[in-house]
């Protein structure tokens, strides 16, 4: 859009310029649409819709309106409009805007967008209510089961705890996100053995050796799941190990978890705390979600994948250390090493192509 060579004074106007053609569009949107689909900065819906980001950095972004479709026909209007605005503004700089549905996502720019466009929101697309269903969940109905139980239909602005809710009564599962507050794009949803343990910082060497051995076992037993998170813990001024386990059966410490169990039963090794159980998906991922600790902050993820090694565990954690330790005094930092086995199976694609389709994984 903008040179790092040209002078300020032109990058300004160049901004202006396409702020006034994102207010264009604007107005162009709030005329074809009906009445409380397009919001300004002065609507309290808007200030809604920015401050429901999961991070600080993404609501920070301030786009010209927020366009709040219902349906698929008004989708369609919109994209058209920006098509048409896209071929007439083409030397201009174009029509930019962003598409938003969970709004998951920590990097800036991800979904949404400053004043040189708008921003789709999907968190209003409902499905159509059949006669005597949904009405437990009133007129916003993001996610139904057929009469058969067999398919469910979920709407593009569903975030996963939607679909959990829906599924969790008539005890059924669906592919989905592990935490209920991302959006629909894509696990099961009960019952199941899962929850989340807490342990000491000292008990990371044991943990992360059993860690190693669960990954080399994994695909033998493709129900199960472990990831751990060994974090600083702004409130009690510590370092804490966090693990997330979720078995797709209601079945406690199942074969694959026999050396974990040996740890929970030991006096010296047991979690601080312990919330493992029988449950639904739907409590687990509420449960991740309580816990994630860069909700409405600002955070960057970065990840990489590397060969199963207790050590290299250990190592990344004491580099995190050196370089974040120095700003554990400002309030709300939060920084953390987390390690997610991911079975060879998936890596190699096997369990799409065993599973038809390209799910993701």
């Amino acid at each position: 859009m903008t040179s790092p060579n040209k002078p300020c004074s032109n990058l300004i106007l160049e901004l202006e310029s396409l702020r006034v053609r994102a207010e264009e569009s604007c107005n162009k949107l709030k005329a074809i649409l009906p009445s409380s689909r397009v919001f300004f900065a002065s609507d309290p819906s808007y200030e809604t819709q920015q401050s429901s980001y999961y991070t600080a950095s993404q609501g920070s972004l301030t786009p010209t309106c927020r366009v709040l479709p219902r349906g698929t026909e008004e989708v369609s209007k919109i994209l058209k409009l920006a098509t048409r605005e896209e071929e007439r503004q083409g030397e201009d700089g174009g029509c930019h805007f962003a598409v938003r549905t969970g709004g998951h996502m920590s990097w800036s720019g991800a979904s949404n967008i400053g004043l040189e466009g708008f921003t789709i929101d999907l968190q209003g697309l409902m499905l159509e209510r059949e006669e005597g269903q949904g009405e437990e969940h009133g007129s916003d109905v993001r996610a139904k089961v057929s009469k058969d139980n067999k398919v469910v239909s979920i709407s593009a602005g569903a975030r996963w705890r939607d679909v959990y809710s829906v599924l969790k009564p008539e005890n059924l599962s669906t592919v989905g996100g592990r935490v209920g507050d991302v959006g629909v794009g894509g696990y099961s949803a009960g019952p199941v053995w899962g929850g989340s343990q807490f342990y000491s910082i000292e008990q990371a060497p044991k943990l992360l050796d059993k860690l190693v051995k669960f990954t080399e076992k994994l695909d033998s037993d493709p129900k199960a799941f472990w990831g751990l998170s060994m974090a600083w813990n702004p409130a009690t001024k510590d370092y804490i190990i966090w693990t997330l386990q979720t078995y797709l059966k209601p079945e406690p410490y199942p074969p694959l978890w026999d050396d974990f169990a040996v740890m929970v039963n030991d006096s010296t090794t047991k979690p601080l705390a312990d919330m493992m159980g029988i449950k639904n998906l739907v409590d687990i991922t509420e449960e991740f979600q309580e816990a994630d600790p860069g909700k409405h902050g600002r955070s960057r993820w970065l990840s990489m994948t590397y060969r199963p090694n207790a050590k290299f565990h250990l190592d990344l954690h004491a580099k995190g250390g050196e370089l974040f330790e120095p700003y554990h005094d400002r309030p709300g930092v939060h920084w953390a090493v987390s390690i997610q086995p991911i079975p060879k199976r998936f890596a190699s694609g096997q369990a799409s192509l065993t599973n038809g389709g390209n799910r993701a994984v």
